[in-house]
Protein backbone atom coordinates (compact mmCIF):
# COMPACT_ATOMS: atom_id res chain seq x y z
CA UNK A 1 0.00 0.00 0.00
CA UNK A 2 1.74 3.62 -1.02
CA UNK A 3 -0.40 6.61 0.57
CA UNK A 4 -1.29 9.11 -1.68
CA UNK A 5 -3.53 12.31 -1.08
CA UNK A 6 -6.55 10.81 -2.63
CA UNK A 7 -6.04 6.82 -2.30
CA UNK A 8 -7.98 7.22 0.97
CA UNK A 9 -11.45 8.68 1.48
CA UNK A 10 -13.13 9.53 4.68
CA UNK A 11 -16.08 7.36 5.65
CA UNK A 12 -18.48 10.28 4.39
CA UNK A 13 -16.84 10.00 0.78
CA UNK A 14 -15.23 13.03 0.91
CA UNK A 15 -11.33 13.09 0.24
CA UNK A 16 -9.37 13.10 3.50
CA UNK A 17 -7.09 15.71 4.46
CA UNK A 18 -3.74 14.61 5.01
CA UNK A 19 -2.36 18.27 5.75
CA UNK A 20 -5.43 19.19 8.28
CA UNK A 21 -4.85 15.65 10.10
CA UNK A 22 -1.25 16.48 9.95
CA UNK A 23 -1.25 19.38 11.54
CA UNK A 24 -3.45 19.00 14.26
CA UNK A 25 -1.46 15.89 15.44
CA UNK A 26 1.87 18.13 15.00
CA UNK A 27 3.98 15.85 12.66
CA UNK A 28 4.48 16.53 8.83
CA UNK A 29 2.25 15.47 5.86
CA UNK A 30 4.96 12.67 4.36
CA UNK A 31 5.44 11.37 8.35
CA UNK A 32 1.87 11.24 8.89
CA UNK A 33 1.33 9.11 5.21
CA UNK A 34 4.31 6.97 6.51
CA UNK A 35 2.67 5.97 9.79
CA UNK A 36 -1.04 5.46 7.72
CA UNK A 37 1.01 3.39 5.13
CA UNK A 38 2.32 1.13 8.01
CA UNK A 39 -0.44 0.92 10.06
CA UNK A 40 -2.49 -0.52 6.94
CA UNK A 41 -0.18 -3.03 6.07
CA UNK A 42 -0.05 -4.21 9.87
CA UNK A 43 -3.87 -4.25 10.20
CA UNK A 44 -3.89 -5.77 6.60
CA UNK A 45 -1.85 -7.94 7.89
CA UNK A 46 -3.60 -9.72 10.70
CA UNK A 47 -7.15 -9.03 9.15
CA UNK A 48 -7.47 -12.81 8.58
CA UNK A 49 -6.53 -13.22 13.17
CA UNK A 50 -9.77 -10.92 13.86
CA UNK A 51 -12.08 -13.23 11.56
CA UNK A 52 -9.95 -16.62 12.92
CA UNK A 53 -10.62 -15.10 16.71
CA UNK A 54 -13.99 -14.19 16.11
CA UNK A 55 -15.33 -17.19 14.24
CA UNK A 56 -13.61 -19.87 17.00
CA UNK A 57 -14.36 -17.15 19.71
CA UNK A 58 -11.26 -16.46 21.46
CA UNK A 59 -12.60 -13.53 22.65
CA UNK A 60 -9.70 -12.67 24.63
CA UNK A 61 -7.07 -12.59 21.79
CA UNK A 62 -9.65 -10.69 19.80
CA UNK A 63 -10.42 -8.09 22.25
CA UNK A 64 -6.34 -7.52 22.57
CA UNK A 65 -5.54 -7.30 18.70
CA UNK A 66 -8.60 -4.61 18.66
CA UNK A 67 -7.42 -2.77 21.92
CA UNK A 68 -3.87 -2.98 19.70
CA UNK A 69 -5.00 -1.15 16.74
CA UNK A 70 -7.67 0.98 18.55
CA UNK A 71 -4.87 3.31 20.11
CA UNK A 72 -3.12 3.51 16.31
CA UNK A 73 -6.70 4.83 14.84
CA UNK A 74 -7.82 7.31 17.13
CA UNK A 75 -3.71 8.70 17.05
CA UNK A 76 -4.14 9.06 13.54
CA UNK A 77 -7.87 10.20 13.47
CA UNK A 78 -9.09 7.39 11.52
CA UNK A 79 -12.25 7.76 13.63
CA UNK A 80 -14.66 5.51 12.05
CA UNK A 81 -12.21 2.74 12.10
CA UNK A 82 -11.00 3.61 15.86
CA UNK A 83 -15.26 3.65 16.65
CA UNK A 84 -15.07 -0.08 15.42
CA UNK A 85 -12.39 -1.18 17.06
CA UNK A 86 -13.22 -0.04 20.37
CA UNK A 87 -16.79 -2.16 19.54
CA UNK A 88 -14.94 -4.79 18.54
CA UNK A 89 -12.43 -4.70 22.08
CA UNK A 90 -15.58 -3.80 24.21
CA UNK A 91 -18.24 -6.99 22.61
CA UNK A 92 -15.05 -9.25 22.57
CA UNK A 93 -15.03 -8.64 26.28
CA UNK A 94 -18.73 -9.04 26.84
CA UNK A 95 -18.73 -11.88 24.81
CA UNK A 96 -21.30 -10.55 22.19
CA UNK A 97 -20.97 -13.43 19.77
CA UNK A 98 -23.90 -12.00 17.06
CA UNK A 99 -22.75 -8.48 17.39
CA UNK A 100 -18.86 -9.08 17.20
CA UNK A 101 -18.80 -11.23 13.91
CA UNK A 102 -20.76 -8.43 12.15
CA UNK A 103 -18.25 -5.53 13.81
CA UNK A 104 -15.54 -7.69 12.39
CA UNK A 105 -17.10 -7.35 8.80
CA UNK A 106 -17.48 -3.65 9.42
CA UNK A 107 -13.87 -3.47 10.13
CA UNK A 108 -12.66 -4.88 6.54
CA UNK A 109 -15.30 -2.93 4.79
CA UNK A 110 -13.79 0.22 6.71
CA UNK A 111 -10.44 -0.58 6.06
CA UNK A 112 -11.09 -1.12 2.38
CA UNK A 113 -13.08 2.16 2.01
CA UNK A 114 -9.97 3.82 3.60
CA UNK A 115 -7.79 2.19 1.53
CA UNK A 116 -9.53 3.18 -2.06
CA UNK A 117 -10.27 -0.43 -2.90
Amino acid sequence: IVASKVSYKKEVGHQFNYQKVSEKIGISEEKYLGYINRFFTAIGNDLEKFKQFSKTKNYEKLRKIAHKYKGTAGILKLEKLHTTLKEIEERAKAKEERDLKSSVASLKLEIEKLKGL
